[in-house]
């Protein structure tokens, strides 16, 4: 692996990691789907709020 391939997987997992520390931090749900609805990817708050309501 070539250095400068190594620092763009580097950067792009540093951006990920970011990407996920900003949508937890959220105070809302959120979350993506497919074309056929079926959840591709949901935040912590999304967890916290769909616990809530499956309690009530």
């Amino acid at each position: 692996m070539t250095i400068s391939l190594k620092r763009a997987e580097e950067a792009v997992q540093l951006g990920e990691a970011r990407f996920l520390q900003l949508i937890n931090a959220l105070p809302h749900p959120v979350w993506t789907s497919d074309d056929d609805g079926k959840l591709t990817f949901v935040n912590q708050k999304w967890f916290e709020h769909r616990s809530s309501r499956l309690r009530h």
